[in-house]
Order: C-alpha cells, then sequence, then structure tokens
C-alpha cells in the first residue's frame, strides 16, 4: 500500500484531509505496511474510529520516546571493559518500538537495556530473546492475570523487561519480578568486586483515585522487598512522575528507603532539551523516566 492509496481510502470513509506517510523500515524488522498519519481536529472522532481505516489495521498515538542513559564499570567475559551503557526505554509495544531498540542494541557503547511497555503475554516472552543476536532478555508481563479472567479484547499492555549483552551473561543474575508486572530485579557484577541492583520499573501514571495508590503501594512494597540497607541500587525506568521535592510520591519514596537516601540522576543530565516522553497528537512533552540511585556511589 502506498501513501496515496491510504490517503484515498480513508476519504471515502469520510476523513477529507488526511495526511498519510509510509514509514521506511531500516532494520527490516516491520511485519507489515507502518504508516505516520494525521488530520485536522474537526475529523478527530472518525480519526480514531477503526471502523474507518482498512480491516487490520491497528491506530496507535503517534508517539516518540527517548532514552535515558548512564555509564558503570563493569566486567565482561573477556575481563573489565571501562565504562558501558545502560539504557532505559519505553517501547510502547515491542513491535512499536522495535526499530529504535534495535538501535540501541547497535550501539557498542550499551550492554544493558531496561525496557518498560514491551507487551508479549506471558507465553511469548521468548520473543525478547530474539530481538538482536547479541542480547539476552528476561522480561515479565502484565497480561497474566487479565488472562486468567477470560478472553481478552483489545491491544496488550505493560510488562517490563532487561536485555543485556550475552558477552557479560557470566556476570548477570535475575532476582525476581513482581506478579504485576510492572518490576524487575536483576544484579550485575562491577569492576570492584562489588554487585549492583538495578530495578527496571513502571509505575502507573500519576492521579488522585484509590487504583492508583493501590497499584503504586505495590511497586513500592516490591522495591521494599528486594532491597536492602547499604546496598548498591538504581532503580531506573518509566516512572511516570517529576523527581523533585514537590512531587508529595516522590517524597514518599524517599521516606521510604530512608536512612539510604536517593539520588535524583536528573542532576546528572546535561542537555537543555530534558524531554524523555512526547505525543504530537496530543501536544504534550514529559520527563518522567529517571534514574534513582539508593546509597551514594555516583562518582
Amino acid at each position: 500500500m502506498t501513501d496515496d492509496n491510504l490517503r484515498n481510502y480513508v476519504a471515502e470513509a469520510g476523513i477529507k484531509d488526511a495526511a498519510c506517510r509510509k514509514l521506511e523500515d531500516k532494520n527490516g524488522v516491520f511485519r507489515t505496511a507502518a504508516f505516520q498519519a494525521s488530520c485536522s481536529a474537526k475529523y478527530r472522532d472518525l480519526f480514531y474510529d477503526e471502523s474507518a481505516w482498512p480491516e487490520g489495521a491497528e491506530l496507535r498515538d503517534w508517539v516518540m520516546y527517548s532514552a535515558v542513559a548512564m555509564e558503570l564499570q563493569v566486567n565482561d567475559s573477556c575481563g573489565p571493559v571501562g565504562s558501558v551503557g545502560i539504557v532505559t526505554y519505553n517501547a510502547h509495544g515491542l513491535n512499536t518500538g522495535r526499530s529504535y531498540l534495535m538501535d540501541l542494541c547497535n550501539d557498542p557503547c550499551i550492554f544493558v537495556i531496561a525496557l518498560q511497555e514491551h507487551w508479549p503475554t506471558p507465553h511469548n516472552l521468548s520473543v525478547l530473546n530474539s530481538v538482536h543476536p547479541e542480547f539476552m532478555a528476561y522480561g515479565v508481563s502484565a497480561m497474566g492475570d487479565r488472562l486468567k479472567s477470560g478472553v481478552f479484547k483489545g491491544r496488550p499492555y505493560g510488562g517490563v523487561a532487561f536485555l543485556w549483552r550475552r558477552s557479560i551473561a557470566a556476570y548477570v543474575d535475575i532476582i525476581q519480578g513482581s506478579s504485576d508486572g510492572r518490576c524487575l530485579c536483576m544484579s550485575l557484577n562491577l569492576n570492584d568486586g562489588s554487585k549492583i541492583k538495578l530495578i527496571t520499573v513502571y509505575f502507573p501514571c500519576s492521579d488522585a483515585g484509590m487504583n492508583y495508590v493501590n497499584e503504586l503501594s505495590s511497586c513500592l512494597g516490591f522495591l521494599e522487598s528486594v532491597i536492602y540497607t547499604g546496598e548498591k541500587v538504581i532503580v531506573l525506568g518509566d516512572i511516570n512522575f517529576a523527581c523533585d521535592e514537590s512531587h508529595k510520591v516522590f517524597k514518599l519514596c524517599r521516606e521510604m528507603f530512608n536512612p539510604p537516601c536517593i539520588f535524583n540522576c536528573d542532576a546528572l543530565c546535561s542537555s537543555a532539551d530534558r524531554v524523555t516522553y512526547h505525543s504530537s497528537s496530543m501536544g504534550h512533552s514529559s520527563f518522567i523516566d529517571h534514574f534513582l540511585c539508593l546509597t551514594m556511589f555516583v562518582a
């Protein structure tokens, strides 16, 4: 299908001013044709009506996610490798985010990727090990309880994972994942012989409802169960709130892990464009993906 084919199709469905651009598959990972499409606000409701699009088409907001990274001194199978990158990335679905995920895997400085919102069900988590030939993976799904309750309709959601280079596999240990698929803990050997715990998280979106309080409490309870006083720990991922003293949830986290302090690594970000989420359709940007270090070991 071409740009013009899709534009003419939706025009006949009533979306008269649609702009359609076919996306280039740079890494050969698309299983179907992919397009970026937009229209004026007056056709918004029709635009989001899936019956207006070709059968089998799946609509998603055009969203850009940036990866956030830091470096540590880590061993690999040949000895010390020096500074290596650890990246957190919300893929918004493995198929949607696969192209950029491949770019991260192809970066020789990146050794560990903390992934959020990969979307596979518990039975399909093995697909994470086929993302890139140089990377191994372990993930937890957010779909387990939902699938047990009956036939699932709609798009999948959630889930977190770690991907790491095969060359450091002997220095990686998976510790535990949360039952709701929002948290996963692993440990990594450092050059000085010590270990560091990495915990990737996908916290719920911040609101005032009781469901948010319950889901957040479950996440914080998991962190409390795997973190011990004096350990080197990095909590990284889609935290979904601003990491400053003005936010009540960040203050709650600081209080929960007292006496170990929380160092917010946002302070090490030199970029003037501090944005990790941007939605073109909603015109919204935010900085909600973070690295939090428990105990001060940042040089």
